[in-house]
């Protein structure tokens, strides 16, 4: 990706029984990114430390990243086309001698909740921002 990033922060996180949205900012401008319910559940559980009974999807991805040696490194918020938001999430993974960077497209609800889990850094790009509807309170 060669576009310029802009740091993106989570500004609010919204759960209710039909959508989870969340409100995030770049460059002065808040968006807001609505995904499923079930989105909501996980990132209150992840914030409260509540367990699953059985590992979730996201916990299956992070045993395979550990296994493989994959290191989560960041998520770019690209593009978004009628409401439909795209990421890419950037892994890092040890090749020989140097670091292999894989770029994967997930979903923003995966990628967002992945941000999370590892702390990682959120970016937007130029035309994200150009395209995004404003996020007003």
């Amino acid at each position: 990706m060669t576009e310029m990033l802009f740091p993106t922060t989570f500004q609010k996180i919204i759960h209710a029984s039909q959508y989870t949205v969340f409100i995030l900012e770049a460059k002065k401008k808040q968006f807001a990114i609505y995904t499923t319910p079930t989105t909501g559940e996980f990132v209150q559980r992840l914030f409260t430390g509540k367990p699953y009974i059985r590992p979730q999807t996201l916990d299956l991805l992070g045993s395979i990243c550990g296994g493989l040696e994959i290191t989560p490194l960041q998520l770019v918020i690209h593009d978004v086309t009628e409401a439909i938001y795209y990421c890419k999430l950037f892994l890092t993974q040890p090749s020989n001698d140097h670091q292999k960077i894989l770029e994967i497209d997930t979903r923003p609800s995966d990628g967002l909740s992945l941000a999370l889990i590892y702390n990682l850094p959120v970016y937007s790009t130029q035309a994200l921002l150009d395209k995004a509807e404003s996020y007003q309170d």
